[in-house]
């Protein structure tokens, strides 16, 4: 089913669409081939991983938020002095 639905689509599309079915089978084919103590040792592992990694991330969001609008309040002031050395250098 799915072959014939990636055989429909146009030409640029298909390639793409086979490839990223190789891929996602080539992925499938890699996690059954793992033992299943490795499997339910994941399950838990990477869940908590995940977490551990984005608690730091989540306790620093106002300051990078800051950050990021600081940034941009810096290119917004260099982009005037830009625009008006160039204005008066005319």
């Amino acid at each position: 089913m799915i072959y014939r639905f990636i055989n429909s689509l146009p030409r640029p599309w298909r390639f793409k669409a086979q490839r990223l079915w190789m891929h996602t089978r080539d992925l499938r084919d890699a996690f059954w081939r793992q033992s299943p103590a490795l499997l339910f040792q994941a399950a838990f592992v990477v869940p908590l991983v995940g977490l551990l990694l984005l608690w730091p991330l989540v306790r620093l969001a106002p300051f990078l938020t800051a950050l990021l609008l600081a940034y941009g309040l810096f290119l917004l002031l260099l982009s005037g002095c830009r625009a008006i050395t160039l204005w008066m250098g005319r």
